[in-house]
């Protein structure tokens, strides 16, 4: 990203409350701009530039949403690889520190350091166990954020029985856990290893033969040691989802969990949109009531774990379609279904939205919306008066380079029942429209 695309920046015109405060969209372009060109220049690829762009545009202004002061607090991330999320994070906190096993990713990460005025020493190669065990022995004082990015799923069962040992005490200490971009066992597609469906669901032995069918040869491998207990670790550091299931047998009683915020927070679904499989899961749990948090239905399980959290992750959400649009087609389990306003009676479309008896939180409404040709736009109304005109195409603009082209408008929507319109401008093709989405304690 150039200068001037980062400059276009503007992470609050996708966010409501409370994840919309005065400096966001700064502090979003300024670390940008002071890490996008270091990365560049030590040959970071387009995927791994885009891992930093997501923690820094998506995931920073979750963190500002705890309404506390991150600057005096320590930071530990297990699992931190080459550090770009440290890099991202690193100017929110006192002190960032990534711990990793693997000493080649450590140097490139500390040869990334040099350049920002951060200490190499920020990035340890060791055990994380002993570094949170007797942190002294590190240079550090104490350790008041626990980073669980993208690592759960690939240590053994034993290893995370330790690990959530160790976020289950910090939790009770009063520190803050975040566990992110962990894949959830009970999505039925496997994105992240096999690329197939239920494999993720299956016994540990069984989900090992089965890896010769997977389309990611690159698994092939694992399905071939004979070796009983070498094969088992091989599995799971290729990538074993996770479930409600472990985090209340190892980490807690669910009811007892405060959630500060999880996969359904606006910033991260403005970085993966929900789709129709992820919704399902949510019914079922519903339908049943089942007393499970609403996060463990996404594909990607996203939790900030915070005991003296201000506010928590509202306990509902769901899709509304528009008034008298059916679906044009059957979509698969990994999409929405899709309308168009130029379809529907005066290009317009209309979102009837029920009121609520008791008002314990904000309630927010996102409209999902795909395109990005520079003619489409919509206007959105909320009981007839304005909200905001949008064209799918500046938005694309306001966000950095990402795999799929759905856009969040948030609206601020009123205890009673309300009438959300979308109307598409009579001079330009019409954008995509998945749904309303509202999110509500």
């Amino acid at each position: 990203m150039s200068e001037l695309d980062i400059a276009k920046l503007k992470p609050s015109a996708f966010f409501g409350a409370p994840y919309v405060s005065g400096d966001m969209d700064a502090t979003v372009r300024d670390i940008l701009s002071r890490h996008e060109g270091v990365l560049r220049a030590a040959g970071t690829d387009e995927y791994s530039l885009g891992r930093f762009r997501t923690a820094a545009f998506n995931f920073v202004p979750v963190w500002l949403s705890l309404g506390i002061d991150l600057r005096k607090l320590t930071a530990l991330e297990i699992g931190c690889g080459r550090g770009l999320k440290g890099l991202a994070w690193a100017g929110l906190f006192d002190r960032y520190i990534g711990v990793d096993l693997d000493a080649t990713e450590i140097d490139r990460g500390r040869a990334l350091l040099r350049p920002t005025c951060r200490s190499p020493d920020d990035l340890i190669l060791g055990n994380a166990v002993d570094v949170i065990g007797r942190p002294g022995g590190f240079g550090i004082e104490g350790v008041d954020v626990l980073v669980l990015y993208a690592i759960l799923e690939h240590l053994t069962p034993e290893e995370r029985i330790e690990i959530f040992r160790l976020a289950r005490e910090m939790y009770a200490r009063g520190k803050i856990v975040l566990v992110a971009e962990s894949p959830n066992r009970l999505y039925p597609f496997d994105h992240h290893s096999t690329h197939m469906h239920f494999v993720q669901m299956l016994p540990d032995d069984l989900a090992r033969q089965y890896l010769k069918r997977s389309p990611n040869e690159s698994m092939h491998a694992f399905a071939r040691s004979q070796d009983p207990a070498e094969a088992r670790t091989q599995l799971y550091r290729s990538g074993r989802a996770l479930s409600y299931h472990d985090f209340e047998v190892h980490f807690m009683d669910l009811d007892r969990m405060r959630i500060a915020a999880d996969g359904y927070a606006a910033p991260l679904l403005a970085m993966q949109a929900p789709v129709r499989a992820e919704l399902d899961v949510l019914a079922y749990l519903q339908n049943n009531e089942l007393a499970v948090p609403r996060g463990f239905s996404r594909a990607w399980l996203d939790f900030m774990l915070w005991k003296d959290a201000p506010a928590v992750a509202a306990k509902s959400i769901r899709l509304l379609p528009p008034v008298g649009m059916p679906p044009e087609c059957l979509m698969k389990f990994w999409q929405l279904d899709r309308y168009t306003p130029d379809r529907a009676p005066d290009r317009t479309m209309i979102f009837e939205v029920p009121g609520r008896s008791a008002r314990v939180g904000p309630r927010v409404g996102y409209l999902i919306l795909e395109g990005d040709d520079p003619a489409s736009a919509i206007d959105l109304l909320l009981d007839g008066q304005a909200v905001t005109t949008a064209r799918t195409s500046e938005l694309r603009q306001m966000r950095p380079p990402t795999w799929h082209s759905k856009h969040l408008l948030p609206v601020a929507l009123p205890d009673q029942e309300a009438v959300v319109t979308v109307r598409a401008r009579h001079d330009a093709p019409a954008a995509g429209v998945h749904g309303l989405l509202i999110d509500e304690p």
